[in-house]
């Protein structure tokens, strides 16, 4: 009897560390935030957001098919009639995605408190610079953008339309899948209105 309660001790003991185990395996797999997650607005073991992939640790490795950080320049590739663009992306030291270079164009954001609150670049020309605005969770709810000319002080660039964003629909780990975007042109004669929807796939 002494013998079998013993026994009967160690496998409790060992169902319990391997409970512990997988529990920990499973939680290290879901990661609710990081700074290439929260870029995409997303949280979670997320592994395929549209046509952006991560790994289990919330990093993306690639969009589109291939790994935007491990090229060393923006380039084109024709496919059929037409050429597709690959850019570079480049991260800070922090882990931040800092900047997007393509042929004619180049991205940089600016981050604050975890999030990305302003964007400036240029591109065919022109030179522009987006600002972000969150409600008190974190979601994007504005952004404005202003777009002009070379000759243009960035500060100074003329408001080219203001983005608004409700949200219509979310999936179970608090993704939305589903918003609503009313855009007014800064003249406030046009208006767009048109939802957005984006397909998530999880990490087991």
């Amino acid at each position: 009897m002494k013998n079998f309660k013993l026994l009967l001790s160690a496998c409790v003991m060992m169902l319990l560390v391997c409970a512990s185990c997988k529990n920990s395996t499973k939680e290290a797999a879901m990661v609710t935030i990081t700074p290439d997650l929260t870029y995409w607005d997303l949280q979670g073991p997320v592994k395929h957001c549209n046509e952006v992939e991560f790994d289990n640790q919330g990093t993306m490795v690639s969009i589109g098919g291939y790994n935007p950080f491990s090229i060393e320049q923006a380039y084109r590739e024709m496919d059929g009639d037409d050429f597709v663009e690959f850019s570079k992306w480049e991260r800070d030291e922090e882990g931040h995605i800092a900047s997007v270079t393509g042929i004619e164009g180049m991205s940089e954001y600016t981050w604050n408190d975890g999030r990305v609150v302003s964007a400036a670049g240029f591109e065919e020309g022109t030179v522009w610079k987006n600002d972000y605005e969150y409600d008190t969770v974190g979601r994007l709810v504005k952004l404005m953008e202003y777009i002009g000319g070379f000759e243009d002080e960035e500060d100074e660039l003329p408001l080219w339309s203001t983005s608004e964003f409700s949200y219509l629909e979310f999936d179970s780990h608090g993704n939305w899948i589903r918003r609503a975007v009313k855009v007014t042109m800064a003249d406030m004669e046009n208006t767009e209105e048109y939802e957005e929807t984006r397909t998530i796939e999880y990490y087991e």
